[in-house]
């Protein structure tokens, strides 16, 4: 009968710890993802509207620590995002 004996249930506990420290991997990396989102967020907090035409909204907020300011542009995009997401690794056609 498997797990009766120490051996069986070594194996099991083995298998279990490893299915524990998979999990334990993905929640490390769920949460790292995470923060590096909000670290990049919780530096520039107070956006102020820059200016706004055509459709783009650009806001800038202050950094601290630095002499740059970040920014954001803001518009909708009429087009499948295959189409954009082309458009944007097309750098020696977007940048000529």
């Amino acid at each position: 009968m498997a797990g009766a004996s120490d051996g069986g249930l070594s194996e099991w506990n083995f298998a279990n710890k490893e299915n524990n420290t998979m999990g334990s991997m993905k929640r490390v990396a769920v949460i790292c993802g995470l923060s590096a989102m909000f670290m990049s967020v919780a530096q520039a907090e107070d956006w102020k509207v820059a200016k706004q035409a055509d459709g783009i909204k650009v806001s800038l907020s202050e950094v601290s620590g630095s002499n740059y300011k970040a920014y954001q542009g803001v518009t909708t995009i009429a087009a499948p995002l295959a189409k954009v997401r082309a458009l944007q690794e097309d750098v020696g056609r977007a940048c000529a």
